[in-house]
């Protein structure tokens, strides 16, 4: 009989590559080899750490960050206001190379479970026929599919445990879809970096002949009113966005979102009280009642005849009389007053309680709407503060329009008085185009439905105002190009689900090492040859009468270098 040899000291040399993987029952702990216990860890913890490698990967180099689509390679161009392009002197990755860097960590990865799942499904089977036995279905399960037959897990403690951390160690190699799922693609862009180099034409200071001509041409006004509407529906969608200054440029055509101008005025206008007030008919002078002959005349630019307020709220104003046509143009100022607002809420043809009128809008609490022939108003005091702000440097949010990314500070402008009185016209054409006004469906907040529509009612008929009266003083504006690239999202969830899913086999294993320790079973290194091991000459075949098959269990004993396999059956 050939002497017993201890995991990792072998016998004689020839024996070295052959049995290093065995240790004798009854060997003690302290001769287990350490390279024994490496070789079989290394897998275990090198999966963990290319896990958290490709979690930091795809959290701080891919999640947030751009990259340049395959068709406009590693070395893109920039588009100009004028059409023509410049290449960007900085290398970017393209969006192929993410999936080809995640893919081919995944493959590593998965290359690497498998080293520690591989031979886990002999070291489990070991373990089992150790203590409890193990019956053939349950080892050809377990050295086949890599888990016990279902029915088996309830069998015994052993075998419950050992067969989740088979299934678990399984489940998390099949993860990898969630993971290449979890990364969105939108276009976008971004700041190119270029110097501030490229110029483009801006409006500049009001033309004194395009103010005269306004105040005295009634088609001039009206042209300048649709036009303020087209600015305003360019710059503003339906949903609500308080406190966001934006102006649309037509001049800005050329230049692509995320693109930077060196310094923009946007027109500035800040509610800061709303009151609506309950009895109109007793706080109001009746001038302010009257909208249909009294207020309505006041209100428009042109056409003052056979026009009034429709759905949409406006702010009285205060001095009445016919649109002036002599006026200077007015010094820089900035507007901070209280007026009364008018909304036209709905119709009736009795009164105009609750129930008994039709209202486009849910009312305020404790409010008496006022009614004037079949038309219900309700009435507000609104404090506000209107003017300009300088954007330096101001983004290009969406086509032609540019918004602010932070709070400006209030300046004065020659064209805020003009503009204000300018606001009941532009919202009157609004509200006929209906494609920027806030959707009265979804802005269940009237407060917030009011102060959008002023909001871009002054926005409007600022920009357009400045536009047409400034085209003739024109100037040149310097400008930052934009990068068109693709962005890139992470899935959060999806990310750290498939990230759990890896730490099972960590956990597992950990687990594992821990069962193999307490065992006075050998840990088994290299499995390749584990079959070559065995000594199952006492086993009986699948056609011999005393088959283990559907009764009996195998079990597992220490033989010399070896194991030998014998079989159990109950009583």
């Amino acid at each position: 009989m050939s002497p017993p040899f201890y995991a990792g000291v072998p016998s004689s040399p020839r024996d070295s590559g052959r049995n290093a993987f065995l240790l004798p029952q009854g060997a003690p702990k302290r001769h287990l080899s350490v390279h024994v216990w490496a070789s079989t860890v290394w897998p275990l913890l090198a999966h963990f750490i290319l896990t958290l490698g490709i979690i930091a990967f795809m959290n701080n180099y891919v999640d947030r960050n751009y990259f340049s689509p395959p068709e406009q390679g590693r070395r893109p161009l920039v588009g100009l206001a004028d059409g023509t392009f410049v290449q960007w002197g900085q290398y970017v990755p393209l969006q192929t190379d993410v999936a080809t860097i995640l893919s081919s960590a995944l493959v590593i990865l998965r290359l690497i479970a498998a080293a520690w799942t591989g031979p886990l499904c002999w070291r489990s089977a070991f373990l089992l026929m150790e203590k409890a036995g193990l019956r053939r279905q349950d080892l050809k399960w377990i050295t086949g599919f890599g888990i016990p037959a279902p029915q088996a897990f309830i069998k015994h403690t052993r075998l419950f445990v050992l067969g989740w951390i088979l299934l678990a160690s399984l489940v998390a190699q099949s993860a990898s879809p969630i993971l290449t799922g979890s990364i969105s693609w939108t276009v976008s862009a971004r700041a190119s970096g270029l110097a501030s180099n490229y110029t483009i034409r801006m409006p500049g200071p009001v033309d004194t002949d395009a103010w005269n001509f306004y105040l005295t041409d009634a088609s001039y006004r009206r042209n300048i009113v649709f036009a303020s509407a087209g600015v305003a529906n360019t710059a503003w969608n339906r949903t609500v966005e308080l406190g966001i200054l934006k102006r649309a440029i037509f001049f800005i055509d050329g230049l692509h979102i995320n693109s930077t101008l060196e310094t923009v005025t946007l027109p500035y206008f800040s509610v800061t009280s709303l009151e609506w007030i309950a009895d109109p008919a007793r706080s109001l002078p009746p001038d302010q009642l009257d909208i249909i002959n009294k207020v309505s005349p006041m209100l428009f630019s042109y056409e003052q005849t056979n026009r009034t307020i429709r759905c949409y709220p406006v702010l009285i104003p205060d001095a009445p009389g016919p649109w002036p046509s002599n006026l200077p143009l007015p010094s820089p100022t900035v507007k901070s007053e209280t007026r009364t607002l008018v909304l036209h809420a709905g119709y009736t043809f009795t009164t105009c309680d609750a129930g008994r009128a039709t209202y486009a809008y849910p009312l305020p609490p404790g409010i008496a709407p006022f009614r004037q022939g079949v038309n219900c108003y309700i009435f507000a005091r609104v404090s506000y503060t209107a003017g300009v702000a300088v954007c330096a440097p101001c983004r290009v949010s969406s086509p032609l329009t540019v918004q602010n990314d932070s709070a400006l500070a209030l300046r004065e402008d020659p064209l805020t008085t003009e503009a204000l009185r300018l606001m009941p016209d532009v919202t009157d054409v609004l509200h006929i185009m209906d494609l920027s006004m806030p959707d009265r469906k979804t802005t269940m907040n009237l407060d917030e439905y009011v102060i959008s529509v002023l909001e871009r009612s002054y926005s409007g008929a600022w920009s357009g105002l400045t536009h047409w009266m400034g085209i003739k003083n024109a100037f040149n504006l310097s400008y930052s190009p934009s990068l068109q690239s693709l962005r890139a999202q992470v899935d959060q969830k999806r990310l750290f689900t498939w990230f759990a899913l890896q730490f099972l086999i960590t956990l597992s294993g950990v687990v594992f090492l821990f069962m193999a320790y307490r065992t006075e079973m050998p840990l088994i290194g290299d499995t390749t040859l584990t079959a070559f091991y065995l000594d199952t000459t006492e086993v009986p075949g699948c056609d011999e009468p005393d088959s283990i098959e559907g009764r009996g269990k195998l079990r597992l004993r220490s033989k010399n270098d070896g194991f030998k396999v014998a079989a159990e059956y109950p009583h």
